[in-house]
């Protein structure tokens, strides 16, 4: 062993390791990658031993091939499998894949029947595990990690992995303080703690709650940097029952901040639209009123607005109205209809009469003439024969003349009447003008009913109008202000409700961090072991000068787990804060091993050399590791995994701690798989 490279440094006191936790919560002794699982000693493409304590799987970025390539790959270490060896111990654990979509097509595509099969030990308890790469839902367990009988299987029966799911939720879940989340009613599950344990290379070990990296698939359970810091401090029970118990309630008053912070802005810019509105629509405006104020103002103008229309509509004349003038109208015009029909007839009298008058006048003149013929002629004598007797005799007869007397007395009988047919017109065209009268006042009075009717609609019809959309109008301001009010309380009610959310979640606050003091000496005694093992990876010698001295603490920075480092120079660079976080998943673990909260004493490390770390630092990684395994004696209560490409220092580099094979990317057969993809 190279002790310039394998020296550790003395501890300040020794890892007080429990003897009810002799081994690890989970153990991966055995790693296979099969072809199929069709008798699968037949199909064994990779097999890799493990074991307790450090296991180191190295990818030699310098192989022998390297210096007789002519193409001198520069990528040798860093394409031969390491994080795929990582990705499929953890899926074969439960993790919901082992790689992004192009790296599982890949694999898929070479091993399309292809499984990776773990013997597992759960608390000492002994399985045999495996899932298939081509579908996630396919996967077996056996109890009782029997690798030669399971090798010897001709047909692996694909049942019991619910047994085993079941078995890390029973040891690793249940006896958590809590086995649900703050403020849901989800689960808490196995799969939401396993990529805290094995953290991803592309997560480049930039935070405590950084567990997957941005390049990988997203995780189906996935949790967020509030829920991360809660399950960690849940694993390490540093989470005081009484903060649990308001954790609820906490979660929920910041989810409704959360809420009430997204909708407020929103809620106010509608407040300050809806005031916009309403100064359209109103003579007041806002200079000089704000919000309730101007709000009144507006339904007093409102109000003033409602009174004038009520007038305008009091000034409408009503239908009956309108109806009695429209049958005043049909009376007028059936009375101007008699009085034409009146003057009509009347007419009709006068011409009558005057034609009574020429037939009069023309049998006056016929009588005037035979009066006037008569008195002209000789007297007639009258023989006295009778007109029989005097014929037989022969003589001539001559007619009798007329009676002048009686003629006479006819022209007077006609003159008389004549006279009383002139007295007769002269009455008659004495009505026709008083007809003629009454047909004019008639039909006057006619136009002016229909004048007095059609006016009387028309501004029946111009105020309803006016009314109608006043009213109209008067409905739109009223809806604006019933908006503008609703809206305003809506936002009153928010300020309100935010202003006692904050208050609560201040007062919750404090009683939590109340709390937290009952978890002060647990979280202190951690701290002390983050401290101890931050100086194995960043401290020089056994001894240093107190002004070289390193110094780390885990503090509660709320509900959250903060990390801090100092020295007397800057230790805030990345490959410090890279050391500070495998300082807490080691301390995280060391806690678990000394029978303190409830984590599994296994955690992977891919390929932690990456995130920019020194050569000394990185070699403290293992230092730790080694003073773990001495501590634990002849049985590591732990195991930890750790890919790499920088060569283990000194005897770090072979047995027991270096895993084989020692991966080469230049020789197909050395790839994790065993081929190149």
């Amino acid at each position: 062993m190279d002790t310039a490279n394998t020296t550790v440094p003395s501890l300040e006191r020794r890892f007080e390791l429990s003897p009810e936790r002799p081994h690890p919560g989970i153990f991966v002794s055995d790693f296979y990658v099969l072809r199929s699982l069709e008798k699968p000693r037949q199909h064994i493409q990779r097999h890799v031993q493990l074991h307790r304590g450090l296991n180191i799987l190295w990818a030699d970025p310098n192989p022998p091939e390297k210096a007789a390539s002519k193409k001198r790959s520069k990528v040798a270490g860093h394409t031969a499998g390491k994080s795929t060896f990582c990705r499929l111990i953890r899926y074969a654990l439960g993790d919901v894949n082992f790689g992004n979509e192009t790296q599982e097509y890949k694999i898929k595509n070479k091993f399309k029947d292809g499984w990776v099969v773990l013997r597992v030990e759960v608390e000492g308890t002994p399985w045999i595990v495996g899932r298939a790469f081509i579908d996630h839902a396919q996967h077996f367990a056996i109890p009782g990690g029997d690798l030669d009988a399971f090798l010897a299987l001709e047909t692996v029966p694909k049942t019991g992995y619910g047994d085993f799911a079941g078995l890390l939720d029973r040891h690793f879940i249940k006896p958590l303080l809590r086995d649900r989340f703050p403020g849901t009613k989800d689960e808490i599950h196995w799969q939401h703690l396993i990529p805290w344990f094995t953290r991803d290379q592309e997560s480049r070990l930039l935070s405590i709650i950084t567990w997957r990296g941005p390049i990988g698939k997203n995780n189906a359970i996935s949790t967020d940097a509030d829920e991360r810091h809660y399950l960690m401090r849940l694993v390490l029970d540093l989470l005081p029952e009484g903060e649990a118990d308001k954790l609820k309630e906490h979660e929920d008053l910041n989810e409704l901040k959360r809420e009430l912070d997204k909708v407020l802005p929103l809620t106010s810019a509608r407040t300050d639209q809806a005031f916009t509105q309403l100064t359209e629509w109103f003579e007041t405006k806002l200079e000089k009123l704000e919000g309730p104020l101007y709000l009144s103002a507006v339904k007093e103008e409102q109000r003033q607005k409602q009174e004038a229309i009520n007038a305008l509509r009091q000034s409408i004349p009503t239908t009956s109205e309108v109806e009695t003038q429209r049958k005043k109208w049909e009376e007028a015009k059936s009375a101007a209809s008699e009085a034409a029909a009146e003057f009509k007839s009347a007419k009709r009298r006068v011409t009558q009469l005057e034609k009574a008058i020429r037939g009069c006048e023309a049998r006056l003149i016929e009588q005037h003439s035979q009066v006037n013929r008569l008195r002209g002629m000789a007297p007639v004598t009258v023989c006295g024969m009778p007109i029989a007797e005097a014929c037989e005799a022969g003589k001539k007869h001559h007619a009798g003349r007329i009676d002048i007397e009686a003629v006479e007395a006819l022209l007077k009988i006609f003159e008389e009447a004549k006279s009383q047919v002139e007295s007769d017109l002269a009455e008659a065209s004495e009505n026709v003008a008083v007809q003629r009268l009454a047909k004019d006042q008639a039909e006057a009075a006619e136009r002016d009913a229909q004048s007095a009717y059609l006016t009387l609609n028309s501004r029946r019809e111009e105020k309803l109008e006016e009314y109608l959309l006043a009213n109209a109008e008067q409905k739109t301001r009223e809806r604006l202000i019933n908006s503008t009010a609703q809206v305003l309380t809506q936002k009153t009610q928010e300020e309100d409700s935010l202003k006692i959310a904050k208050s609560e979640i201040n007062k919750i606050g404090d009683e939590e961090a109340k709390a937290r003091k009952e978890k002060a000496p647990a979280l202190g005694h951690f701290s002390a072991l983050y401290e101890r093992i931050l100086r194995f990876m960043l401290e020089d010698e056994e001894a240093v000068a107190d002004n070289e001295r390193i110094y780390g603490a885990v503090q509660h920075d709320g509900r959250k787990l903060e990390l801090t480092a100092n020295g007397r120079n800057d230790l805030d660079s990345g490959a410090i804060t890279a050391a500070k976080l495998i300082s807490f998943d080691l301390a995280a673990m060391v806690w678990g091993m000394e029978g303190k909260g409830h984590h599994p004493r296994f955690v992977i490390h891919d390929s932690p050399r990456e995130a920019d770390m020194a050569e000394d630092i990185y070699a403290g990684l293992f230092n730790v590791a080694l003073a773990l395994e001495k501590a634990c004696g002849d049985q590591n209560s732990f195991q930890y995994i750790v890919t790499t490409t920088a060569k283990p220092p000194g005897d770090f580099n072979g047995k027991p701690w270096r895993l084989d094979p020692v991966l080469n990317a230049l020789v197909p057969k050395q790839r994790i798989l065993g081929l190149d993809l």
